[in-house]
């Protein structure tokens, strides 16, 4: 019964004594001046108890073996700054290990964005040794190119040199031919007899059979006498022949007497008349001619020649 009625006074005692507001640890000074007074408080209570129980020692061991016991349990009370510095430690673990694992996740991913640079920087690379020989090929293409348009010149320049050529070889070979349209056609003409006697009545010139080469007549506009082509043995037969064209068209008899011009260089002559720069263009001695409008110039023109380009080069011209 002693031992029962001192135990909860002694607990209140040390208790409401050694726990302050913040929960901080008294000192040990305060401790043992309070151990002292609770020491003799103990033995005036142990004194009453003895009176009652007869036994003080054994009373006073069995408290301070309590309060032994009290001290053990309030020294392994957490403290508020230890608390702190618990959480402070667990803070500073959890950002160390937050922090290592950034770093890792920064380092895989500089990694990761090094390798896809150097990634990029070949396919860079490729792409500009692949651009090196576009470049070249161009470059190649464009010499062929050009080397191509110099050949496709060249060949226009031949070609028209030649067409020149040709049209005149054909000219030359018609030099001493005489186109004669309008002369009446008969299903049994002697065509030769036709036009000696034709020549030699309204033309006042006298053409013998050995001074013909050939003669025939050709194709021309339906419902028309064809023409006939007088193909003569040299140029001064030609010549006497054509110089009585005139005469002929003056009778307007609707017999008309031409050069046998090829068909480029008539042609050539339907442009000259269409164009606003010629005043008239005739035909004479193998070659086209021009009279150049305002100026009374006589200008010869061949089937490759541009009209404008042509009059400018000629000798004394004025616009």
């Amino acid at each position: 019964m002693a031992s029962g009625s001192s135990e909860p006074l002694t607990k209140s005692k040390y208790f409401s004594g050694k726990k302050n507001i913040s929960g901080a640890r008294p000192s040990t000074r305060s401790s043992q001046s309070e151990h002292a007074g609770n020491t003799s408080s103990s033995h005036e209570t142990s004194g009453n108890i003895s009176l009652g129980e007869g036994d003080s020692n054994a009373t006073l061991r069995r408290l301070e073996t309590r309060l032994e016991k009290i001290e053990v349990a309030v020294d392994s009370v957490v403290k508020t700054e230890d608390l702190k510095k618990i959480i402070s430690s667990m803070i500073t673990d959890i950002m160390k290990q937050q922090r290592e694992e950034f770093e890792l996740k920064l380092e895989k991913s500089e990694e990761r964005q090094k390798k896809e640079i150097s990634k990029l920087r070949g396919e860079i690379d490729d792409m500009r040794v692949e651009t090196e020989n576009l470049k070249e090929l161009i470059a190649e293409k464009r010499c062929e190119l050009q080397e191509t348009k110099r050949m496709a010149v060249s060949a226009v320049q031949k070609a028209d040199e030649a067409r020149k050529w040709a049209n005149y070889n054909e000219q030359y070979s018609r030099k001493n031919n005489v186109k004669i349209f309008g002369l009446r056609e008969s299903q049994d003409e002697d065509i030769e007899k036709e036009v000696i006697q034709f020549l030699q009545k309204e033309g006042d010139t006298t053409v013998r059979s050995e001074e013909i080469v050939a003669i025939h007549r050709i194709p021309g506009r339906e419902n028309q006498a064809r023409p006939i082509l007088l193909k003569l043995k040299n140029s001064a037969v030609k010549g006497r022949v054509i110089r009585q064209r005139s005469e002929i068209k003056k009778k307007k008899l609707g017999v008309r007497l031409a050069d046998d011009v090829t068909f480029e260089n008539t042609k050539l002559m339907e442009r000259l008349s269409a164009h606003e720069m010629i005043e008239s263009t005739w035909f004479f001695n193998g070659s086209v001619y021009g009279k150049v409008c305002g100026t009374g110039r006589k200008v010869r023109f061949d089937i490759n020649d541009e009209v404008e380009e042509k009059i400018r080069r000629s000798k004394n011209y004025r616009k």
